[in-house]
């Protein structure tokens, strides 16, 4: 067990830059000069409102995840980050992009340190000829199910509506009553 450091070197100290409590390290887990390398390419938080949880940790989690692929609540108890907030924290730098700018910082820093060789590298794709062509129209009348302006396949949705038109129903006059 090993207390991590926490701080990174372009960021200001907080109290959360510091664990608590000493953990058991992970092989997902990342290291100090990983930390420092990394700690610049993550987006900062807001200045108002409630401190974020610790950046660490939280990539810490996420990376746990992506290598073992367990679930988010499978998550261990003594990452001091909760699954919920990792999970989030990951969605959030998809949006932003910072996990592309993340992953093209790693492969452009392993390319300078002569890590990569792509001249082994291959691409590969499976193509299924159609035997029987584009799908042919039934005789059948389709039904399309509406919600609001919508149009879905789902039987869960209200207020069926035939593409067809349609008789009137059973039972109704034109008498006046």
């Amino acid at each position: 067990m090993k207390q991590a450091r926490t701080r990174c070197c372009s960021r200001k100290a907080s109290s959360l830059d510091v664990l608590p409590t000493t953990r058991k390290s992970y092989r997902s887990d990342v290291s100090d000069v990983q930390w420092d390398y990394l700690c610049g390419l993550l987006p900062k938080g807001a200045r108002t409102g409630r401190p974020r949880a610790n950046e660490r940790e939280i990539l810490n989690g996420i990376l746990y995840v992506l290598k073992t692929g367990c679930q988010w609540e499978d998550l261990p108890h003594d990452i001091a980050a909760s699954p919920k907030t990792c999970h989030r924290r990951l969605l959030d730098y998809h949006r932003r992009r910072v996990w592309q700018k993340i992953v093209r910082a790693l492969l452009q820093e392993a390319d300078r340190r002569g890590y990569l060789n792509f001249t082994n590298a291959y691409h590969d794709a499976s193509v299924i000829k159609s035997k029987k062509g584009p799908p042919r129209k039934s005789a059948t009348p389709a039904i399309t199910i509406f919600a609001g302006s919508n149009a879905t396949s789902s039987s869960k949705r209200m207020g069926i509506r035939s593409t067809s038109p349609s008789p009137k129903p059973i039972g109704t006059t034109n008498a006046p009553s």
